[in-house]
């Protein structure tokens, strides 16, 4: 492995960590007294890798990534640019008797991350935490919930190698259709609804529940991008408590009204489930409810004092069934979360059951 120069080594250890190890703590401030904890561990594992040109069986010499599981895996292209670097699709190389290398079938999405730019911590997103919560996630893991392959690094970079989801976001399904029928809705959600059933297993609140944070491949969608979230406390006896004000994390058209406000302890569970509810009111009408959930927003207004249904009559869409607009609305409780029908409720709602 490259030697990590004293200025990076420094800056390493003022996060916690250590290029010589292979577990990087997160520096994150889950619970952990009064006799309460939280589920996500406070550290990631991680395997060393290698940078370096191998060569490919009818392609030549390739950029590939050598870990220390044994895997090799070559970079293609970049898919997109992320905050603190690149996310790059990627292909497993297996080596041949000869010691060159053949392409497979197995591809995989890397997330190449720079130490540097984590250290500096001025961003809402923790990567570190992301990487524990899906290291923690992925045993045993769920289909809908994008697991971890493994965690990389090198002294300049972290390489999170994720599968290789085809079929982009879920927010690109109703950016480019608009409204989708309910009956589609309901397949997408009902998928969102048990990755986040599983979540909750966990204690897991995932803070940023978007449409934006859903990934199609082929017909199934699994949940991603875990950077906001945190555990729930728990106690002994499996007893769950409220969280303190941590911020208003999120993003705005999906955030819950409890966690914008940023003054009072707020339920972890009840705070997805309020996400959840305006991701399946896009879907449904092709629009968000308000734009900030705020008083001062007319749209949410109307939320607020159970009159959903009447602003979508407003709105000309009558076509939207008196059984989903039932859900939306018990989902999209204002005045008291503790009172938003929970992911079992949900799940045996009528319109979830077929309409």
């Amino acid at each position: 492995m490259q030697e990590v120069s004293a200025e990076l080594q420094q800056q390493l250890q003022a996060l916690g960590i250590n290029p010589s190890d292979d577990v990087f703590r997160t520096g994150s401030e889950e619970f952990d007294h009064n006799g309460l904890s939280s589920p996500i561990p406070q550290e990631v594992r991680f395997m060393n890798a290698e940078l370096r040109r191998c060569p490919v069986e009818g392609v030549g010499m390739v950029l590939a990534i050598f870990s220390g599981s044994g895997a090799v895996y070559e970079f293609v292209r970049t898919l997109r640019k992320c905050i603190y670097g690149k996310v790059k699709h990627a292909v497993r190389l297996q080596m041949t008797p000869n010691g060159t290398f053949v392409r497979t079938q197995f591809e995989v999405a890397i997330k190449v991350m720079s130490k540097v730019i984590i250290e500096e911590g001025k961003l809402q997103e923790n990567p570190l935490v992301e990487l524990a919560a899906q290291q923690f996630l992925s045993v045993p893991g769920h289909e809908n919930v994008l697991t971890l392959i493994e965690c990389l690094h090198d002294a300049d970079f972290i390489y999170a190698v994720l599968p290789f989801c085809n079929g982009g976001e879920l927010f690109s399904v109703v950016e480019s259709g608009g409204a989708m029928e309910e009956a589609e809705c309901r397949h997408w959600f009902t998928q969102v609804l048990a990755g986040l059933s599983y979540l909750q297993s966990r204690y897991i609140c995932h803070r940023d529940m978007s449409l934006e944070n859903v990934l199609l491949d082929g017909d199934t969608s699994k949940i991603i991008d875990f950077g906001l979230s945190i555990g729930i406390p728990v106690d002994a006896h499996g007893m769950t408590y409220s969280l303190p004000p941590a911020g208003a994390v999120g993003k705005i058209f999906y955030m819950p009204p409890e966690i914008y406000r940023n003054q009072v302890p707020f339920n972890g569970f009840s705070a997805d489930i309020w996400s959840t509810g305006v991701m399946l009111f896009i879907m449904v009408t092709g629009a968000p409810p308000f734009e900030r959930p705020d008083d001062a927003d007319p749209r949410f207004q109307m939320i607020a004092q159970g009159l959903m249904s009447d602003m979508l009559d407003s709105w000309g869409m009558n076509h939207v069934s008196a059984s989903v607009r039932d859900l939306m609305s018990k989902m999209l409780i204002v005045d008291d979360p503790s009172r938003r029908l929970t992911v079992e409720q949900i799940a045996m709602h009528p319109w979830i059951q077929g309409g």
